[in-house]
């Protein structure tokens, strides 16, 4: 039987066309804040490299693409990480900084189809 959280998640994914690509590429923010507004008690982790952040929630990690196995967390570097600092030092103009690295790697393969 599926935990609720994974439920959740895959009611999220499913929700309209491109949400994975969306929530795992640039929206991981928002995909977390999401997840902490329903599962309160959830922990938001950051990859060492600031390219990613996941939920801890009941000792296990996920992301849009549902749980993540331990390993990945580990190999990646994953650590407990502020929301509130997240937010803080990656807005702009309502756009995280992955999503407008994001969209812009979007608009550059459409210029690059239309060639």
């Amino acid at each position: 039987m599926k935990e609720r959280i994974e439920e959740f998640i895959e009611i999220l994914r499913n929700s309209f066309v491109g949400a994975e690509e969306v929530y795992a590429g640039g929206s991981c923010t928002h995909f977390t804040g999401i997840i902490q507004w329903v599962f309160p008690s959830s922990e938001v982790w950051e990859s060492k490299e600031k390219k990613h952040v996941i939920i801890r929630y009941e000792n296990r990690f996920y992301d849009i693409r549902g749980e993540m196995s331990l390993k990945k967390v580990v190999e990646d570097n994953y650590h407990p990480a502020n929301m509130e600092f997240i937010r803080r030092e990656r807005m702009f103009d309502g756009f995280s900084l992955y999503e407008e690295s994001f969209m812009e790697e979007a608009r550059k393969r459409r210029l690059a189809d239309k060639r």
